[in-house]
This record gives structure tokens, C-alpha cells and sequence, in this order.
């Protein structure tokens, strides 16, 4: 143990934290075009996971004639119109969040429904009037119930915007210490914190000659009780410590880098505008 406790006194750290996001995005339906006519009755509507109402109040009677108007498509935070146009905006982030969401089974009083109602006038603001085909009295202003997906649409639009790590390590407060668990000799190292978006999915720690360091398991405190867990358990803002395997082949770590999983939110919309003014106008939605 005495010769772990010496070897502690030659690590060095340098820490570079860096974060890659992953995309990933799957082809979407082509089913429905601009131009198309659709007749569409409030069974159909109440019955159908995809198609919802975006003014709220307004009647839905019998079989209703319905054109397509536009066809916009969502990837993270840029939207594209069927002409090609794109627009980068936040709201675009907040709008395909609530839309790639679990309705549940009441369609009128579900998350997606209320979120559409208490979000979409603002999309159409901000983003959806400078895309082909849309224009503001398409929407209307009236809120639905509270849901808890605006909130989360907030938070994940703010979130897709920062994929990087930011380190808040306190590089004077880190220690090595030597400790054992499951019969085996280890060097705790930390505490290290960053802040990052995501999901942590793997972490590289290289040694004094630029090899790979094998074997580090993560861990954190709760009082004086230690737990450990997987990378991928890493959490933002936490303190977290990582431990190699002290078989005195490191004395040097020379950089510690991360890799992240971004989840990013893609929807297809097509916008279905009521041929007779006093129906309400609908959109048909398909998450990918």
C-alpha cells in the first residue's frame, strides 16, 4: 500500500473535456403532399394519433374538406418548407419536442393536444408565417390546459443548444487516493464536475505515453457513502470521481476527453386548412 500511496504523488492531470453530438435521423412518410384534398370527420380526427387541431374551440363537424397547404420539416432547430427554405430558430426545437411526444389516450385533454394549442400561435409568429404556404390567421391564440410538455420544450430547446462540455472542475480541490474494492487496487482521482447536454457515452483517459487507460470505473459520494455506476450514469453539475486500476503502469494522465449522445427531435408536418372558415384548421404530424 505504501508504494500505491507514492505512486499517487506522480500523477499528473491534464483534463481537456470534449463533447461530439450524435445525430440521428430516419427517412419520413411522403403520404401527403401540398395541394392535397383530404375529407376528414371528427371521429377520424379523435381516433388518430397524428392529426390534431390547432384552434382551439373551433367546430368540427361531420366530414370536412381539408387542403394541404404546407409541408414543413423539422430537424432539431431548423425547419424546411417543400421549397427548400430553412429557417434556424429555438421555437423550432420547443415545437418538435411537443410534437414527438405521447398524446395518451384522450385526445383533447392529452399533453401533445394542450402543448400544440399553448405553443403553436407562437411558432407561427415567430417561424411558421416566413415558410411557404403559412400565415398567422391559421393558427389562433386560444390556450389550452397546462402541459407539462411547454416546460420540457423549454428546457430541451436551451439544452440542444450547447453541445459541448463545459468543465466546472476545481482543478486545486482534486485528489489521488488509493483504495480497494473487490480485491482490487485502485487510485481514485477527483472530484471532477462538468455540465453538458445529453448523455454521457464514453469517457477516454490517456496515459503518460498516449495509450488508452483500461479499466476506470466512475463513482460518487453521498455523505461518506461512495457508489459507483457507468459512464453513461454520469450526471450534469454532479461531482463525480474516476478510478484506474493502480498496477503502476500509469504515472501520468495526460488528457481525459467524453463523447456524448444528443437526443434531437425531427417532425414532418403537413398544415390541413378547412375549406370552410368556421372549421377548424389541422395538422398532421410524424415524429422521426
Amino acid at each position: 500500500m505504501n508504494r500505491m500511496i507514492n505512486k499517487t504523488k506522480k500523477i499528473v492531470l491534464t483534463i481537456i473535456a470534449m463533447v461530439f453530438g450524435v445525430l440521428s435521423f430516419t427517412t419520413v412518410s411522403s403520404a401527403y403532399y401540398v395541394g392535397q384534398q383530404l375529407n376528414i370527420t371528427y371521429s377520424q380526427y379523435a381516433s388518430n394519433s397524428s392529426i390534431y387541431c390547432v384552434e382551439h374551440g373551433q367546430a368540427l363537424r361531420g366530414s370536412v374538406a381539408y387542403r394541404i397547404i404546407s409541408e414543413v420539416d423539422i430537424n432539431g432547430k431548423t425547419s424546411t418548407d417543400y421549397t427548400g427554405k430553412q429557417i434556424t430558430h429555438d421555437d423550432n426545437a420547443k415545437l418538435a419536442y411537443i410534437l414527438s411526444a405521447d398524446n395518451g389516450s384522450n385526445k383533447d385533454s392529452g399533453p401533445v393536444a394542450n402543448g400544440i394549442w399553448n405553443f403553436m400561435y407562437t411558432w407561427m409568429q415567430s417561424v411558421g408565417q416566413y415558410h411557404a404556404g403559412l400565415y398567422n390567421g391559421f393558427v389562433s391564440n386560444s390556450k389550452g390546459n397546462n402541459s407539462h410538455l411547454n416546460s420540457e420544450a423549454n428546457d430541451y430547446a436551451n439544452n440542444l443548444g450547447s453541445a459541448q462540455i463545459s468543465d466546472n472542475t476545481n482543478k486545486n480541490n482534486i485528489q489521488v487516493k488509493a483504495y480497494q474494492r473487490n480485491g482490487q487496487d485502485y487510485l481514485r482521482i477527483g472530484p471532477f464536475n462538468w455540465t453538458f447536454s445529453g448523455t454521457i457515452t464514453g469517457v477516454t483517459a490517456l496515459d503518460q505515453n498516449s495509450n488508452n487507460i483500461s479499466g476506470m470505473i466512475y463513482s460518487s459520494f453521498n455523505g461518506n457513502s461512495e457508489y459507483w455506476y457507468n459512464a453513461s450514469e454520469i450526471k450534469s453539475g454532479r461531482d463525480f470521481y474516476i478510478s484506474i486500476p493502480a498496477d503502476g503502469n500509469v504515472t501520468r494522465i495526460t488528457q481525459i476527453s467524453a463523447t456524448a449522445s444528443i437526443d434531437v427531435k425531427g417532425v414532418k408536418i403537413w398544415f390541413l386548412e378547412a375549406k370552410n372558415g368556421y372549421m377548424q384548421n389541422l395538422i398532421i404530424r410524424e415524429p422521426h
